[in-house]
Parts: C-alpha cells; structure tokens; sequence
C-alpha cells in the first residue's frame, strides 16, 4: 500500500470514528420495527437452525413468499451467501438483503467480520446509502455485543475500498458509504453498540 492509499484509509477511518459523513451520523440505533424503517434497504441475518420469530413476522409482510424463497434456495442460510430482493412496497424500506451466517456454534468474530464484510460490499456495489440492520438475532451469539458489533464495524469501515498491492494491478477503487442503522436492540445499549461499531 503506497503512502496516499494509507492516507486516505486513515483519513476515512477517522471520519468514521467520530461517526460522521457530511454532517450526518454515520450510525445510529433506533427501537423502531424493521418493517417500519424508510430506508433504501434492510439487512436480515439468518442462522442455519430454522427460522426464527423476527424472519416468520417479515415473512407474514409478504405473504409467505419469503419462506417460498428460503424453500426454493434463492434465500439461504448458508454461511456467507447474499440475497437481495426489492420489497414492492410490502414494507417501508425499498430492497432487502440477507446475509447467511452459518451454524451459531461456528460463528466467531473474525468470520463474523467477514461475512458482513461481504454483505457491505455488496451494498456498497449497489450504491446504497442508507440500511438497517436487524440486529436482535445477533443476540444469540456466543460473542459479547462488544465483538459483534467491532467486527461489524470494521467489516463496514472497509468495504468501498480496493488497495492496489505489488500482487496485482488493481488500482484503487472509491465505493458508496453506507449509513447503517441499528434496529431490534434496546435503547439502553445504544452506547455500547455505537462505540463498539466506532472502535471497529
């Protein structure tokens, strides 16, 4: 990585620290339902043991459709794999987007970390602006919410930055920034989620 690369990682990493792009906070933390946020998409994690109360209450929004998916393969739980597909209006956000996470007992920060890293450049690709993320099922964890939500700031942090290295000819490539916001966790721990993404 080149000096001006470095510089311009870190002049990012300090504006995300601080939370702040444009004036506007970076990320945010609200009690509202997921099917109630107006943003330009939302983000649903899944686990590999079935669905839970929070995917069944998405899925009535759309009339079973989205376990139709789930049923068919096009939404998967499977560590790692991407789903999106717009709402048609069913809910207040335009797109949705699933991000599988595998086994519970499998899932730890660092692979944690990059399946989130996946996702956010896949947002980043699609120039989303604005998500939220429904976080409550994250609870399930083994790893602290400290963990969690480090490894999914830093995953965020660098996802709309390709580094050219002497391995390749990749030059450096600027993606959207996506403000996320937090739903599904309780107001008390808006301190701990929001720090937590910073130092990530």
């Amino acid at each position: 990585m080149n000096v001006r690369n470095y510089s311009f990682i870190l002049m990012n990493w300090f504006i995300l620290y601080n939370g702040m792009i444009g004036g506007d906070k970076m990320y945010t933390l609200t009690t509202k339902n997921i099917t109630e946020m107006e943003t330009e998409a939302i983000i649903f994690p899944l686990f590999a043991n079935g669905n839970d109360d929070s995917f069944i209450q998405l899925d009535e929004k759309f009339q079973g459709e989205l376990s139709n998916l789930k049923e068919a393969g096009d939404i998967s739980n499977k560590y790692g794999k991407i789903a999106k597909f717009p709402t048609f209006n069913k809910i207040k956000s335009k797109r949705m987007y699933f991000v599988g996470l595998g086994a519970e007992k499998d899932m730890t920060k660092n692979s944690l970390r990059k399946a989130f890293g996946k996702l956010f450049k896949q947002l980043s690709k699609d120039e989303i602006t604005d998500a939220a993320l429904f976080a409550a099922n994250l609870s399930r964890l083994s790893l602290d919410k400290e963990q969690i939500f480090e490894a999914i700031g830093e995953a965020h942090t660098l996802a709309p930055f390709v580094f050219s290295t002497y391995h390749t000819n990749k030059k450096e490539q600027d993606g959207v920034m996506t403000k996320l916001t937090i739903v599904g966790m309780e107001e008390k721990m808006e301190e701990i989620v929001i720090n937590s993404l910073k130092t990530g």
